[in-house]
């Protein structure tokens, strides 16, 4: 879309909102697993790493 209006370095727009969207992904869904444990949402015997 900003290509068609002559925006100019769209590419660079694009890659940075892809990386934007990859980065807010991953630091949301690492820790999801973590947390969970943490609140006791899980089922299953709690195993704990040393």
């Amino acid at each position: 879309m900003l290509a068609g209006l002559g925006v100019p370095h769209t590419d660079v727009y694009a890659s940075v909102v892809a990386l934007a969207i990859v980065l807010t992904l991953l630091l949301q869904a690492l820790p999801a697993a973590w947390l969970a444990g943490r609140l006791g949402l899980l089922d299953g015997p709690r195993t704990r790493r040393a």
